[in-house]
């Protein structure tokens, strides 16, 4: 039967450090082991669940005109990275106990506290052992990495995960036309978006009064990545010569984008309708009213004809070869 004081023994000879804090409340106790604290555990009183984690603790931003803001914002920035980094690193690493990610649950104080690790499991040395030598195992390869390297390696985690090819560590290869380029400093470049939607198959923007559309897949996978290293980066969107680039503080997003003659826009469009058509018993009698009314003008309009868009340029000949022997 354990208790506390045995308990602290065993795992500081399991992870090769001391026991620096402890506290306890009606139910549990917390004790953090190392130096700095890098492994926390929490237990309940019983010893037969626990959970087993590193901290990352965040303080609330000041405002921008004071002059702590950028000092604070940038190890806020660093503190998430680590964090976004460590939680693709064990997940990688280990099936058989899930990552988790909570907080301290304070709610009413200044800033917060993150925990990532193994949550309310049942106590088991493996599981102890195994945390250990993975944390270790990320501190060794990423403990004091740039912000810029720590990016690098989240965008080819999840690069990966897609089945993107990985060119170079400066270079992930999307498409065949599509590149996310690694940069030390922000790409200045025109800001020329002032709208954009996220459609069921394309992004559209407008750009000095033209529609542009881009498909959505890459694009989707260049966010993904941005919002694992984006606490308080914000995006530039640029098209130039049928190009558009997403620019962030670290990354650009290199991707094809078509001048809209209204063929993408309307494919989006149609969409839109289908999906508003099917939610219409949901919806308030108003909107019922209102797409009662406009529903027959718009299918009625000879713009708004069905269309096929093929992917290689003579796919058309074939369809309409093959069209001629269905009317037959």
């Amino acid at each position: 039967m354990w208790d506390i004081n045995r308990f602290i023994q065993h795992i500081e000879n399991i992870v090769g450090s001391e026991c620096f804090n402890d506290s306890d409340d009606s139910e549990n106790y917390k004790l953090f082991f190392g130096d700095y604290q890098e492994i926390g555990i929490e237990i309940n009183k019983s010893f037969d669940t626990f959970s087993i984690f590193v901290s990352y603790p965040y303080d609330d931003v000041p405002d921008k005109n004071s002059d702590e803001y950028i000092t604070e914002i940038s190890i806020v920035k660093r503190t998430y990275l680590e964090e976004q980094s460590l939680i693709l690193f064990l997940s990688s690493r280990t099936d058989k106990y899930s990552i988790s990610t909570w907080d301290d649950g304070c709610y009413v104080c200044p800033g917060v506290v993150m925990y990532i690790g193994f949550y309310d499991i049942p106590y088991d040395d493996e599981a102890v052992i195994l945390f250990s030598e993975l944390l270790k195992e990320y501190y060794e390869k990423l403990g004091g990495k740039s912000n810029l390297e720590l990016i690098k390696y989240i965008a080819a985690v999840i690069g990966k995960k897609h089945d993107y090819l990985i060119i170079d560590e400066d270079h992930i290869l999307l498409n065949h036309d599509t590149d996310l380029f690694f940069t030390k400093q922000r790409h200045i470049c025109d800001e020329n978006v002032q709208q954009r939607y996220r459609g069921k198959e394309y992004y559209l923007f407008m750009s000095n009064s033209l529609c542009y559309a881009a498909h959505n897949c890459e694009i989707d996978i260049f966010l993904e990545i941005f919002d694992k290293c984006r606490l308080y980066d914000e995006l530039t969107y640029s098209i130039e010569k049928d190009k558009l680039y997403i620019v962030s503080d670290y990354m650009i997003l290199s991707t094809p984008c078509y001048c809209d003659s209204k063929i993408y826009s309307k494919v989006e469009e149609m969409t839109l309708l289908i999906q508003l058509d099917k939610f219409l018993p949901f919806a308030s009698s108003k909107l019922q009213r209102a797409f009662s009314a406009v529903y027959p003008e718009i299918m009625n309009d000879g713009s708004m004809l069905p269309i096929i868009i093929t992917e290689g340029h003579t796919d058309w000949k074939h369809l309409e070869k093959h069209w001629g022997f269905l009317k037959k």
